[in-house]
């Protein structure tokens, strides 16, 4: 009998508990008898861990961020190595988090863009989570997010210790908005075809070493709502005989201070026809500056996930449970459309043929440019989004009701766009994201697995 092999998961974005834990993933994962998985996430959200995915052969370790002047110096390098029109407009719209002005300090940083790995390997301590992989020997690393710091120092002490590394891009944006890379994993698992041709073209990464997977956790999308819509209904506290639109905040951190999305809750309640709710549907990282609009009967707020200390005006650190996804698969699933600014949530809704408005326009307080949503229109990430059409942007409080009302009378319309949109950034939708993902686990550590051909 082989002996068991240990598999290090880093969870420390926020995301990734939706994205791949409470995917199929995760439970075809744990089939495998010989393998031994360990959680790695923040010390104080181990119990939410060990509630919604611990247990059997998953063992979930809780530790400090032991991050020093280092890692956030070659963080603010990496970021000035990446000249994309994203990383532009993130500087000037003072989004992440450079210190100082990294990008003229750096101003060479892109001539050395390939050696920071490099440097990273030979300057950056080592040794501070060394007690983990001498406590259980792992035969590999998978960083769910491979520009988080700590999924960085983890991948880094592995490297150093012969652990293979495989690396996942967590988001749509991240190769165009987050800078370079401090620690280039052995393989490197995307999304999709876009985010492989980032990953080639801007950070130089070898093709032969990029596996597209899809989406995981789109597989349970293939059946549909988990709650039917009288239990959804029950749920909401609203009549069957009524029916929903979402709105989906673009959050405070984009703006110095936020009359954005209250004004456009008040813009679409007035647009709402009788025995129609609103739903706004808030960002789980990011606070919504929502005073008064939840006193209207119509309006619902839905503030999802578990909040964790350390949430702030600007910023909230919280996760989504399994039945947190289960609840937002739901609400979309039996929404009308989705009017939204610039998120993924516009390809989940049309991942169920939901029509969606983008808004670009500032609502009703104009806002410099350095805020304004418009400038959104220009990261790179949401250009296939645009060029595909299957998203319709709304110009002005005028557009915003024509659309509206067009969607609402026939919801087909830029039904086959949505779907070809769904497509390129889904890159399939058969269901097999999760048995993908696990084929490039287990093919890392040898090991047999009962999964179905992928």
């Amino acid at each position: 009998m082989s002996p068991q092999k240990t598999l290090f998961i880093v969870c420390f974005h926020p995301l990734v508990s939706r994205n791949i834990l409470s995917a199929p993933f995760f439970e075809l994962l744990k089939k495998n008898s010989g393998l031994k998985i360990v959680l790695i996430v923040h010390e104080k959200k181990k119990d939410f861990f060990d509630k919604n995915y611990g247990g059997g052969n998953v063992v979930v370790e809780g530790v400090k961020r032991n991050l020093n002047e280092l890692d956030y110096l070659f963080k603010d390098l990496a970021a000035a190595a990446i000249r994309t029109r994203s990383r532009k407009l993130i500087r000037k719209m003072r989004l992440g988090h450079e210190r100082w002005n990294a990008y003229k300090i750096f101003f060479w940083a892109p001539l050395i863009r390939p050696l920071i790995p490099k440097l990273f390997s030979l300057i950056v301590p080592r040794n501070r989570y060394a007690f983990l992989f001498e406590k259980y020997t792992p035969a590999l690393l998978l960083t769910t997010d491979v520009f988080n710091p700590m999924d960085v120092i983890l991948a880094h002490e592995a490297k150093h210790r012969g652990v293979k590394v495989l690396g996942m891009v967590r988001s749509w944006d991240n190769l165009t908005a987050k800078g370079g890379f401090r620690v280039v994993p052995d393989e490197l698992i995307v999304n999709n075809e876009i985010i492989k041709q980032d990953a080639i073209k801007i950070h130089g990464v070898s093709d032969r070493v990029i596996k597209i997977v899809g989406i995981p956790h789109y597989d349970k999308y293939l059946d549909g709502s988990p709650l039917t819509r009288e239990e959804l209904y029950k749920r909401l506290g609203i009549g069957l005989d009524r029916k929903f639109i979402v709105y989906a905040p673009v959050g405070n951190r984009f703006f110095t201070r936020n009359t954005f999305d209250r004004e456009m809750v008040l813009i679409i309640r007035e647009m709402l026809p009788d025995g129609f709710h609103l739903i706004v549907r808030c960002p789980p990282g990011d606070p919504v500056d929502l005073e008064g609009v939840s006193k209207d009967p119509r309006i619902i707020i839905d503030q999802p996930g578990t909040r964790f200390s350390g949430s702030g005006e600007r910023q909230m650190d919280t996760e989504m449970s399994p039945a947190d996804d289960d609840w937002l698969v739901s609400v979309l699933y039996h929404s009308e459309l989705l009017i939204s600014g610039f998120t993924t949530l516009t390809v989940d809704a049309a991942r169920f043929n939901k029509p969606v408005i983008v808004v670009g326009f500032d609502a009703k307080t104009p806002l410099p440019y350095r805020e304004s949503v418009k400038r959104h229109l220009e990261f790179e990430h949401f250009q296939p989004i645009l060029k595909s059409g299957g998203v319709r942007i709304a110009h002005s409080e005028t557009e915003l009701k024509n659309l509206f009302a067009l969607y609402l009378r026939n919801p087909e319309t830029d039904g086959e766009k949505r779907k070809a949109m769904v497509m390129k950034q889904a890159y399939k939708l058969d269901g097999k994201g999760s048995e993908r993902l696990l084929e490039c686990i287990v093919t890392a550590l040898e090991i047999n697995s009962n999964r179905s051909d992928v």
